[in-house]
């Protein structure tokens, strides 16, 4: 069992502390438990990678028209924009955990998909809480870089905790297994947003 189980917000916010104040404890504590990734997709990703599309809705939709920041979007294309964005951070963890497994024995890592599920899924805590940034705009492009810098720190650390690469190839898998999954991604979203 999880601390993110049974869906509370308590235990979710106890995780997004635990994570980003003391991520390699956390990381001891993530790997020895049984959650599934269906339960880590509604308990922990769902309401997390809701940060940042819901935050961009808003200021399309609701603030920028208010304060004159620019042509605001019809509802409809915001929705869509929203959607989009949403579908693709929660295919993005899938990806990065798919990307992860596969990639592992070429780094000496111990495959597994829950595992790399679980730090993909932890290691994007840093990069969503980021989003409330883009709250006050001036601070958003800043907070986004520095939760993404923060996240790839997290991602290795959890990559070396839970999939077990050799230790000389970590920063390798590490930086391998991110840049394949931004490519993929990024492709992805210009196939979705060419579609839409």
């Amino acid at each position: 069992m999880s601390i993110v189980d049974g869906g509370a917000a308590a235990g979710l916010l106890e995780r997004v502390r635990a994570i980003l104040l003391q991520p390699r404890r956390t990381w001891e504590m993530i790997e020895a438990e049984l959650t599934g990734i269906r339960a880590l997709y509604r308990g922990y990703v769902a309401p997390l990678a809701a940060i940042i599309p819901v935050i961009l809705f808003l200021w399309t939709v609701v603030i920028s028209p208010v304060f004159g920041l620019g042509a605001p979007l019809l509802l409809a294309g915001a929705l869509i924009d929203l959607a989009v964005s949403y579908l693709i951070a929660l295919a993005g963890v899938g990806a990065f955990a798919w990307i992860a497994d596969r990639l592992a024995s070429g780094f000496g890592a111990t495959r597994g998909l829950l595992p790399a599920f679980k730090v993909g899924v932890y290691g994007m805590t840093a990069v969503w809480v980021s989003g409330l940034c883009l709250l006050v705009p001036i601070f958003g492009p800043l907070g986004l870089v520095a939760g993404g810098v923060y996240s790839i720190q997290l991602i290795h650390l959890g990559l070396k905790q839970l999939m077990k690469p050799a230790a000389d190839k970590a920063a390798a898998y590490t930086a391998v297994t991110i840049l394949a999954t931004v490519g993929i991604v990024a492709a992805a979203n210009a196939v979705l947003e060419a579609l839409v």
